[in-house]
């Protein structure tokens, strides 16, 4: 493995944007690159297509509870949503399925998801999650606490 950093601009987003389908075109950027690098990265990899592949995207939680978390409280508030495909689906199916993957993982974070995850923890005693063939991403240039 060797590490690399890629840059994105405008015209490589836009150029990417082109394989979303309309139904998703209210994806972020962010979304659309993780879906990409997601798809490109196992495509990089081969692994075997019965594989399962697993993208976990830190997704901040505050604005989830009802009510709201306090002024001042600055624990944490974050859930890792994971979405996973086989290798072969991620290979060979359009970009819109690993986006459409991802926004749903995304999406399922909800207060009642973020207790369910506090209790499993508390159970379980704070499990590992697996790793294995897991893509971790996390976007942190819009977080901001309230």
């Amino acid at each position: 493995m060797e590490r690399r950093s890629f840059f994105f601009g405008p015209t490589q987003i836009i150029a990417i944007r082109r394989f979303v389908p309309t139904h998703l075109q209210i994806c972020s950027t962010f979304e659309v690159l993780t879906a990409c690098l997601w798809r490109c990265r196992t495509i990089a990899l081969n692994p075997n297509p019965e594989d399962e592949m697993r993208i976990t995207c830190l997704v901040n939680a505050r604005s989830k509870f009802n009510p709201p978390l306090p002024l001042g409280y600055y624990g944490n508030a974050v859930a890792l949503p994971t979405a996973i495909s086989t290798a072969r689906d991620l290979c060979n199916k359009p970009l819109g399925h690993a986006l459409e993957l991802e926004m749903k993982a995304k999406s399922d974070v909800t207060e009642e998801y973020m207790r369910s995850v506090t209790d499993l923890l508390v159970i379980k005693g704070r499990p590992h999650f697996t790793t294995a063939r897991t893509y971790i991403v996390s976007d942190v240039t819009c977080w901001r606490i309230n």
